[in-house]
């Protein structure tokens, strides 16, 4: 999956789900592939499943993130921001989320709010590569320039 030969571990993953149907980790890496596959009706199946499922923190955290890229990516902003919220409630560490909560309120249009997030996602940690990402989205938006869409 590192490298990026989703069909390889698609079957590796599905080969798990088969025998643990309860497997979490697996279901939500099956739900992220489905997401860079762009088949986004089957990755909301899985990643909601991990979440109901709920038997190990760190898969409930990825399958509420995951989740929330894929509400970005078909460009259903407030589904997008409801569950990025839910990520960093869940890990607070997790600074891409505010990355990435910062661009569904942009394109969500409230530019604001936004700006207040990545800054709050730079205070959270600014040494982190996502912190700086933040302070760089900022820079970039202050020179009046949008956000990248992907």
């Amino acid at each position: 999956m590192l490298h990026e030969d989703y069909d390889d571990a698609l079957g590796t993953f599905q080969k798990v789900l088969m025998k643990e149907p309860a497997n979490s980790l697996a279901r939500i890496n099956v739900g992220y592939i489905c997401l860079k596959k762009r088949i986004f009706g089957e990755a909301i199946e899985h990643l909601s499943k991990a979440i109901r499922l709920d038997n190990d923190k760190k898969a409930t955290l990825y399958a509420h993130f995951y989740l929330s890229l894929v509400y970005l990516q078909r460009e259903m902003y407030e589904d997008a921001e409801t569950f990025f919220q839910k990520t960093l409630k869940l890990g607070p560490n997790l600074i891409e989320a505010y990355y990435e909560l910062g661009r569904a309120h942009w394109y969500a249009g409230d530019q604001t709010k936004a700006k207040s997030t990545w800054e709050d996602g730079f205070k959270a940690n600014k040494f982190n590569p996502w912190g700086k990402k933040c302070q760089e989205m900022l820079e970039l938006v202050g020179r009046g320039e949008e956000p990248p869409r992907d």
